[in-house]
Protein backbone atom coordinates (compact mmCIF):
# COMPACT_ATOMS: atom_id res chain seq x y z
CA UNK A 1 0.00 0.00 0.00
CA UNK A 2 1.22 3.60 -0.91
CA UNK A 3 -1.08 5.73 -0.35
CA UNK A 4 -4.52 6.28 2.06
CA UNK A 5 -6.92 6.01 -1.07
CA UNK A 6 -5.76 2.32 -2.21
CA UNK A 7 -5.68 1.36 1.55
CA UNK A 8 -9.51 3.09 1.78
CA UNK A 9 -10.39 0.79 -1.57
CA UNK A 10 -8.98 -2.01 -0.20
CA UNK A 11 -10.57 -2.33 3.20
CA UNK A 12 -13.89 -0.91 1.94
CA UNK A 13 -13.77 -4.56 -0.33
CA UNK A 14 -12.93 -6.80 2.90
CA UNK A 15 -15.64 -5.36 5.10
CA UNK A 16 -12.96 -3.05 6.89
CA UNK A 17 -11.00 -6.28 8.04
CA UNK A 18 -7.60 -6.33 7.73
CA UNK A 19 -4.49 -8.45 9.15
CA UNK A 20 -1.25 -6.57 11.56
CA UNK A 21 1.77 -8.52 11.37
CA UNK A 22 3.91 -7.73 13.63
CA UNK A 23 8.05 -9.24 13.81
CA UNK A 24 8.64 -10.10 17.32
CA UNK A 25 12.54 -9.50 18.66
CA UNK A 26 12.93 -13.79 19.22
CA UNK A 27 12.31 -13.55 14.78
CA UNK A 28 8.66 -14.49 15.21
CA UNK A 29 5.61 -13.42 13.72
CA UNK A 30 2.55 -11.64 15.63
CA UNK A 31 -0.68 -11.58 13.70
CA UNK A 32 -3.66 -9.99 14.73
CA UNK A 33 -7.36 -9.70 12.75
CA UNK A 34 -8.52 -6.11 13.71
CA UNK A 35 -11.38 -4.10 12.12
CA UNK A 36 -9.66 -1.17 10.38
CA UNK A 37 -10.86 1.83 8.04
CA UNK A 38 -10.62 5.08 6.76
CA UNK A 39 -13.10 8.22 8.29
CA UNK A 40 -13.80 11.55 6.84
CA UNK A 41 -13.12 13.98 8.60
CA UNK A 42 -14.72 17.77 9.35
CA UNK A 43 -13.05 20.66 8.67
CA UNK A 44 -10.38 22.35 10.98
CA UNK A 45 -12.79 25.01 11.47
CA UNK A 46 -15.62 22.90 11.98
CA UNK A 47 -13.42 20.95 14.91
CA UNK A 48 -12.08 25.14 16.16
CA UNK A 49 -15.69 26.14 15.84
CA UNK A 50 -16.84 22.51 18.51
CA UNK A 51 -14.30 22.87 20.71
CA UNK A 52 -14.47 26.31 22.15
CA UNK A 53 -16.51 27.01 24.98
CA UNK A 54 -18.57 29.57 23.54
CA UNK A 55 -19.60 27.19 20.50
CA UNK A 56 -21.40 24.55 23.26
CA UNK A 57 -25.20 25.11 23.74
CA UNK A 58 -26.67 25.55 27.63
Amino acid sequence: MTTLDGFAALAAKERGLVVVSTLRSDGTIQASLVNAGCCRTRSPAHRRSRSSPTARSS
